[in-house]
């Protein structure tokens, strides 16, 4: 299915089951999507080239799949796989060297991998199969002589009682933003060479959804006034007088009585995507200025479904999201979950993967 949204109407048309095969980006080898999807029967991890409508399964039955990450150089893939309990997997680009990084931790579930910035360590969290706190931990990523993968020197970064989650580096790599729940979530940083963490946003309502810009602004989501009102904050990150990392200047960008969650930052740092029920109920994709300018907020989508996930592409002309068509009857293809690409400048929506019914593709994330 193709899509193409200007203003407020959408034409939907059915061009094939895959994907469209009109070229959205230059054939410079960045025009490739990680995905996962439920096609064959259970989440497993594909390789679409959006130009050239080609797909490639990379995993099988190694458990579900989920929360692919590309490496910072776009040739491996770190994803979270199992059925019971969950590891960290890594593998090549082309689907070969696929290694289990966390086989070392039988009593551990492992979620939330996330690249440093140089490609050498993955940040993530653990937590027992038995329950209990989930914590923040950090691998070197090395070759082995067979050309696999190897998780070594596995480090645990944090070691309170509450709940870890969303695992981000800093542009330079000294940092790691993370979320914390205690009676309500907050947002922390952790000093990824000394362990020392310090409180950011430690505000009385839930903050979440850390983002760093290339120039290390953080962006995070605040459940502000009310459980139905979230909005959207940046804060400079710096050391105080005494040393301590501190967030400074919180800036409010989004001021509504919706729900604005899931930023995501431009490549140039000067956009940040989200998803907002600002104007129908249902999770639009949205853009702003990242200095939250008066009437810069352009909505790109119009659908009556939740759409999540947007991803810029790294020459930000085109955002990624995926609609979950199960809570609408509008569409031709009920009952699954597609990825679609917009055109950011020209507002134009394009489905890359046609869903047939009962199947979801989900996750996806632009290769670097």
């Amino acid at each position: 299915m193709a899509a193409i949204i200007s203003g407020a109407a959408a034409v939907f048309v059915i061009v094939g089951a895959l994907l469209t095969t009109n070229h959205l980006l230059p054939d410079n080898g960045r025009s490739q999507l990680a995905l996962v999807s439920t096609r064959s029967g259970q989440a497993e991890l594909y390789l679409l080239d959006i130009n050239h409508a080609v797909q490639r399964q990379l995993t099988s039955s190694i458990g579900y799949v989920r929360q692919p990450a590309w490496s910072p150089d776009g040739t491996r893939i770190a994803f979270v796989a199992g059925y019971d309990r969950s590891d960290i997997f890594v593998m090549n680009a082309d689907g070969t060297g696929l290694s289990n990084l966390t086989a070392s931790t039988p009593d551990f579930v492992a979620d939330n991998p996330a690249w440093s910035p140089d490609g050498t360590r993955l940040a993530f969290t653990l937590m027992s199969v038995t329950g209990g706190a989930a914590n923040i931990y950090v691998m070197d990523v090395l070759t082995a002589p067979d050309r696999a993968w190897v998780g070594s020197g596995i480090r645990q970064m944090t070691h309170t009682p509450e709940w870890k989650a969303q695992p981000v580096w800093s542009p330079d790599g000294r940092y790691i933003a993370y979320g914390v729940s205690t009676s309500n979530w907050d947002i922390w940083l952790l000093d990824a060479a000394s362990g020392q963490t310090w409180p950011l946003a430690d505000s009385p309502f839930d903050d979440q959804s850390p983002a760093w810009s290339p120039d290390s602004r953080l962006a995070y989501v605040s459940w502000v006034d009310s459980a139905l009102s979230a909005e959207i904050f940046v804060m400079d990150i710096a050391a105080g007088a005494d040393g301590q990392v501190r967030g400074w200047n919180q800036r409010r960008l989004t001021d509504n009585t919706a729900m604005d969650s899931q930023p995501s930052w431009s490549p140039d740092g000067s956009q940040i995507a989200f998803v907002s029920n600002r104007d129908n109920g249902y999770f639009d994709v949205y853009t702003m200025s990242a200095n939250g300018d008066a009437g810069s907020v352009r909505r790109l989508t119009y659908s009556d479904g939740p759409e999540t996930s947007p991803q810029w592409s790294p020459d930000g002309s085109h955002l990624v999201f995926t609609l979950d068509r199960r809570y609408t009857g509008r569409f031709v293809a009920t009952g699954s979950c597609g990825v679609f690409a917009a055109d950011v400048r020209r507002g134009l929506i394009r489905e890359l993967t046609g869903s047939l019914d009962g199947i979801c593709d989900t996750f996806p994330i632009w290769r670097p």
